[in-house]
């Protein structure tokens, strides 16, 4: 879906645009927003916070002039996407390497949310994280399907596909075993295709 792979049957189009086999950025430029199931692939460690909330946006004429990104906008928008995500950091210049697992979670939601995706791709988006950083991210995919966005929710997690999802597709061996609304969903039945067996 992100153009990360060769596509070798089907087709994607995103809001009637064609994506299929179509570069990385040209599918997040038809609005996508992708959260990546290892946090680690989000970010480029070496760039500051801010540098990397603005990976996606930097050449738009808001951050960068012809030769240079504007300090000041960077830092003035990255300041508001801190303090809106809660991401904990001495301040926006610092190296996103050093940030905790959490927090460079949150930094990877800010900065794709922060775009008002058309379609947003969460793998696993809460592997790892704790407690309350996982009640903030699920609370924040939840406004983003609020807002009208489709979200594609890939987890292992039955729970936290049961309390967030409308529909649920089950995949077992690469194959769909089945989709449900979520008032037909019940465990012992997901449980089932999650074993093979055929809705």
């Amino acid at each position: 879906l992100m153009g990360l792979r060769r596509v070798t049957k089907g087709t994607i189009s995103v809001g009637g645009r064609e994506c299929t086999n179509k570069p990385t950025k040209y599918v997040c430029e038809c609005g996508v927003g992708w959260i990546p199931e290892d946090w680690y692939r989000g970010v480029v460690f070496e760039l500051s916070v801010a540098e990397n909330l603005i990976l996606k946006s930097h050449t738009s004429t808001e951050f960068s002039s012809r030769w240079a990104l504007k300090s000041d906008k960077v830092n003035s928008y990255a300041e508001k996407l801190v303090s809106e995500f809660q991401i904990d950091t001495p301040g926006v210049l610092q190296i996103a390497g050093k940030l905790s697992s959490g927090n460079i979670q949150r930094l990877i939601l800010a900065r794709e949310l922060s775009l008002k995706p058309r379609f947003l791709i969460a793998d696993n988006p809460t592997k790892a994280l704790d407690i309350n950083a996982t009640e903030f991210t699920q609370k924040k995919l939840i406004e983003q399907r609020e807002r009208g966005a489709g979200v594609l929710l890939i987890s292992m997690d039955l729970d936290e596909i049961m309390a967030l999802s409308d529909r649920i597709a089950v995949m077992y061996r690469g194959e769909i075993m089945g989709t449900l609304d979520r008032s037909q969903a019940v465990a012992e039945k997901i449980g089932l295709m999650m074993a093979g067996v055929k809705s």
